[in-house]
């Protein structure tokens, strides 16, 4: 494990994100973890090859940020809407990787944005995909936890995050009433309240799926994950906590064989 406090080494922060809008909910995660981590910053643009696809057919329409139904969209205008993205995405985290004196790159890619960003991952990066924020109010970083599992190392991210935000730690414990011993709780509980972070909680569940549901119900504003410790292991798994948790994911063990 790694001693209280102290920031293990990590190569990169790999942010990915499908549009600016859900990049500038992750590059200022992604520039407090790169201060703590001392890491170097890249950002990826996943261009969803289904839309452009899509912007061709004749029946497509298009709905603003208002909710106003636009007569068309042709693919021009979609490809000027990424080129957009792209130019912001890169522009944000330029500044911040200059503010923290970190170095950074960025590119574009084609395909699915967690696929993509997740296989340009090396051992040791922290992944983060954005997600634009549905609420203003800064809610918990979550930790999804498996109590049998060595997992000190996403909790000193979540612990960082939250710290830094502000706000407490929301813990979500996969826990089977056949499982979990109570020696292993007690551990979590313990890096819990070591970490002095008023009004976090430690919550049990039984199933991987109630666990979700209970996100669901949550306004968090970034979940903490480690692929390699569980309790989610694969890309079904990962698909799952995208659709329920609607916020940034910061994703560990990234290069884990999903399946």
């Amino acid at each position: 494990m790694t001693p209280s406090g102290t920031a293990p080494a990590h190569h990169r922060i790999v942010i990915g994100a499908s549009c600016y809008a859900d990049a500038m909910r992750a590059i200022p995660l992604a520039a407090i973890l790169a201060s703590w981590a001392k890491s170097d910053l890249r950002g990826v643009l996943v261009e969803d090859t289904q839309t452009l696809v899509i912007a061709e057919l004749p029946f497509s329409r298009g709905v603003t940020a208002a909710g106003t139904r636009v007569a068309s969209v042709t693919r021009q205008q979609i490809e000027l809407s990424l080129s957009g993205d792209a130019r912001a995405f890169q522009t944000d985290l330029a500044r911040r990787a200059k503010e923290g004196l970190r170095d950074w790159t960025f590119e574009t890619l084609h395909g699915e944005v967690m696929a993509q960003t997740l296989a340009a991952a090396d051992q040791g990066d922290i992944v983060l995909i954005g997600h634009r924020r549905l609420h203003e109010h800064i809610g918990p970083i979550a930790w999804l936890c498996d109590p049998d599992q060595t997992t000190r190392r996403s909790f000193d991210i979540a612990a960082a995050l939250a710290r830094n935000l502000q706000t407490p730690l929301a813990v979500y414990v996969v826990a089977p009433p056949q499982g979990a011993p109570d020696q292993a709780m007690a551990t979590v509980e313990t890096l819990v309240r070591r970490a002095g972070l008023r009004g976090s909680t430690v919550r049990a569940f039984g199933t991987t799926s109630d666990l979700l549901a209970a996100l669901n119900r949550s306004n968090c504003s970034a979940v903490v994950v480690d692929l390699a410790a569980g309790p989610l292991r694969s890309a079904a798994d990962l698909a799952a906590l995208r659709d329920n948790a609607r916020c940034s994911l910061v994703i560990l063990g990234a290069v884990a064989d999903l399946s």
